[in-house]
């Protein structure tokens, strides 16, 4: 069964501690009604030239999905040029001071950077095809409660990063790689949150849309998919 109405989404399980990207990607699969593949499967398919347990990039996840014949929305203010030519001095900028710490600055050597660059451009190149069709649409600007309420009344989901002050938050972090997705009976009153967690806590939420839409970061890349 194929459909372009999201459903309700199902409990999933990161398969390591690096794989809630994957876990994502296979609960988009699963709410829009396709073939939910094992989680190593989905790695093997969508990581490229990538290490399947470093953790799936939003990058390579959203161009699998696009194979799989789902569009995608991207808004984001990230300037890749400025990322270039700046390079960490601007990212500590983008990310801001709550993202931002030792690790971050350990992490980000000048060759991980260099790495980084390469992979933005094949990214690029790669996904021209599926813009120039209309299939991806990249939108140039910090993201919207007005935004992402649209996408999600067309039926679309949304791959976010959430504020670290939102409910059951036991780390007190900035939590990326969750799912909102609308609850289609609800007139566009409710959404689901579907944050992975490998723990056992809960991972699915129901909440009124205007309580969901407090808990995004719209200073992050606010990606719509659908069928």
């Amino acid at each position: 069964m194929t459909t372009s109405v999201p459903r309700e989404p199902t409990v999933l399980r990161p398969h390591h501690e690096n794989g809630a990207v994957t876990c994502v990607t296979a609960q988009i699969l699963y709410v829009f009604h396709r073939q939910v593949p094992s989680m190593i499967e989905i790695d093997r398919a969508a990581a490229g030239s990538g290490e399947p347990n470093a953790g799936l990039s939003d990058a390579d996840a959203h161009f699998y999905l696009l194979r799989q014949g789902f569009k995608s929305v991207a808004i984001s203010s990230y300037d890749m040029e400025r990322g270039q030519r700046e390079g960490k001095s601007y990212l500590r900028e983008y990310y801001g001071a709550d993202c931002w710490g030792d690790e971050h600055e350990a992490y980000f050597t000048p060759e991980v950077l260099a790495r980084n660059d390469e992979a933005d451009r094949a990214h690029l190149a790669r996904m021209e095809p599926f813009l120039i069709t209309g299939a991806a649409r990249d939108v140039k600007k910090v993201a919207t409660k007005q935004d992402v309420t649209e996408l999600l009344s067309s039926g679309h989901v949304i791959d976010a990063t959430l504020d670290e002050n939102w409910p059951a938050n036991r780390k007190k972090r900035v939590q990326p790689a969750v799912l909102l997705v609308p609850d289609m009976q609800s007139n566009g009153s409710m959404a689901w949150v579907f944050v992975p967690s490998r723990d056992g806590h809960e991972c699915i939420w129901h909440f009124p849309l205007a309580e969901a839409l407090d808990y995004v970061r719209y200073d992050r890349t606010v990606t719509g998919i659908t069928l």
